[in-house]
């Protein structure tokens, strides 16, 4: 299941990349979608009936909106201290428990981390 999982993810991804629905696209689109299945299909999420689940969907549209209402004012935090004069910077480590279980979820924790300024 993981193997169908991954190559329908990898067409749809790559005809959103191309966005032609040609029959020489669609042909080399299933091709490199079969490569990449068989090659990645071990490594990707054991449990792929999440993806059936819709409330995932509804969190990961509000996760969405929320992270780039904190960039956008983590954007804007940045500028202001680069363009005042006495540069108000405390630099330090932060150490945050989380309650993340999967590796997934903390892989996109630390992806939205280091995409904030």
């Amino acid at each position: 299941m993981r193997y169908l999982t991954l190559f329908i993810l990898s067409l749809i991804l790559w005809l959103l990349l191309t966005f032609k629905l040609t029959l020489p696209n669609l042909i080399v689109g299933t091709l490199v979608s079969i490569i990449t299945s068989l090659i990645f299909g071990k490594y990707f999420i054991r449990n792929v009936y999440k993806f059936l689940e819709p409330h995932r969907y509804f969190w990961l549209l509000i996760y969405f909106f929320v992270f780039l209402w904190a960039c956008l004012k983590a954007n804007f935090d940045v500028a202001y201290r680069v363009l005042h004069p006495a540069m108000p910077i405390k630099p330090g480590i932060v150490k945050v428990k989380t309650e993340l279980k999967s590796d997934f979820a903390r892989t996109i924790l630390a992806n939205s981390i280091t995409m904030t300024p």
